[in-house]
């Protein structure tokens, strides 16, 4: 049973960070930052345009970490729900979920699968994206 709800919390941490486009988010903010650091070396812009430019990309530097962290806290917590719940219905106890989940060979385990299967499904839509070429 505690496969079970571990399996259910992770799967459901995958889901909402996907759902809630945190990589999307993400990327975003490294394209400000890189923005930011070619105003920077820009020789062609006088130093007042920069400062105006690189206040603009510090704010929404700011506004995507906040987004960010706020996602990633929603992402959290739809994925303790699970535990809750077989908890409440005393099948397995949430400590017990807890310090499964914590221990490093699952937490390596858990890792690995992830992975390979966002690397399975990265180069399923790569090859289908050469087979069948949107309009």
């Amino acid at each position: 049973m505690i496969y079970l709800v571990s399996t259910l919390s992770i799967l459901l941490f995958i889901i909402f960070f996907l759902l809630l486009k945190i990589v999307t988010v993400a990327k975003q903010a490294i394209n400000t930052c890189n923005m930011a650091m070619a105003t920077l070396t820009n020789a062609d812009l006088e130093d007042e345009e920069k400062e105006v430019i690189i206040q603009r990309a510090s704010i929404s530097l700011l506004k995507s970490f906040i987004s960010i962290l706020f996602r990633s806290l929603i992402s959290m917590a739809v994925s303790i729900v699970p535990i809750l719940i077989f908890d409440q219905l005393d099948y397995v106890k949430m400590e017990e979920t807890y310090s499964f989940l914590s221990r490093w060979d699952v937490i390596i385990v858990a890792s690995l699968i992830v992975t390979l299967l966002y690397l399975v499904i990265q180069v399923y839509l790569s090859t289908r994206a050469r087979i069948c070429p949107s309009k």
